[in-house]
């Protein structure tokens, strides 16, 4: 079972983050980096913590969180799409559960709906 701490280990995932960091840096927005990530991460855990989803949910909603803006490592326009085109590759990688893989990737690809 992939958790966060897997996410956070994992290298492609390291370099899609500090990527998207240099990117919305170079076009002047604010950090988006590794603070970011974790603050989206605990913030999405907390709500379904708060609403009483299961643990799984949980951990699940905090990944997406904190992988939601690697897209921008591509571009800022549609990065929610292409963020979870990227999430999809490197969790199938992984090894996740397919179901998993969707609940994460469709919350990625719609975040700024």
């Amino acid at each position: 079972m992939i958790t966060l701490k897997d996410i956070k280990e994992n290298d492609k995932f390291r370099t899609l983050i500090k990527w998207a960091a240099k990117c919305m840096e170079a076009i002047g927005y604010t950090e988006h980096g590794i603070r970011h990530c974790s603050y989206v991460s605990a913030t999405a855990r907390n709500i379904l913590e708060k609403l009483h989803y299961p643990e799984r949910v949980q951990e699940l909603a905090a990944i997406a969180g904190y992988i939601h803006d690697i897209g921008n490592s591509v571009n800022r326009k549609n990065h929610g799409p292409s963020g979870a085109c990227l999430a999809f590759q490197v969790l199938t990688e992984m090894g996740m559960d397919m179901d998993e893989i969707c609940m994460i990737t469709s919350a990625i690809g719609n975040h700024e709906e």
